[in-house]
C-alpha cells in the first residue's frame, strides 16, 4: 500500500510561506499560483521559490533608449527582471515599474540597447 505525503499548501493567490512556517527542507505548495517553496539555510534561513511553469519572456531592445516598455504577457505583475547590454554584461535599470500584469517598464539614466529576461 502506498503512503500519502501531504505538504503544507495554500490556495490564496500570491501567498508565500514565511521561514517560521516551514521546517528546514520542508516543501510548501501554492495551488493557485502553481508554485513550490522550500526552506533553506546557508548561514541564514530563507524561502526559495520554484516556478514549475518556467514562464519566461525574452526581450530584445535593438535601438538604444532610456525607457524600455516590455509587453511580456505572463499575466503576473511582480516578475523577476534580468537585464544585460548588447555585449551580455549585466546592467541594472534606474527604475523598474510593474505597469500591469502583462507589462514592465525599465528606465535607464542613459540610452542603452540590450536584452531583458522576464521571469513570471
Amino acid at each position: 500500500m502506498a503512503n500519502t505525503i501531504i505538504h503544507k499548501k495554500s490556495s490564496v493567490s500570491g501567498k508565500t510561506p514565511l521561514t517560521t512556517d516551514l521546517a528546514l527542507g520542508e516543501i510548501a505548495v501554492n495551488t493557485y499560483d502553481g508554485k513550490i517553496y522550500i526552506k533553506k539555510n546557508d548561514g541564514s534561513e530563507s524561502i526559495v521559490e520554484f516556478n514549475p511553469g518556467g514562464e519566461v519572456y525574452n526581450h530584445t531592445q535593438a535601438s538604444p533608449s532610456t525607457t524600455w516598455t516590455i509587453n511580456h504577457n505572463l499575466n503576473e505583475r511582480l516578475v523577476d527582471v534580468i537585464v544585460s547590454d548588447g555585449t551580455y554584461v549585466k546592467i541594472v535599470p534606474d527604475e523598474v515599474a510593474f505597469t500591469s500584469v502583462n507589462q514592465v517598464t525599465l528606465t535607464f539614466f542613459e540610452a542603452v540597447s540590450g536584452y531583458a529576461k522576464i521571469i513570471g
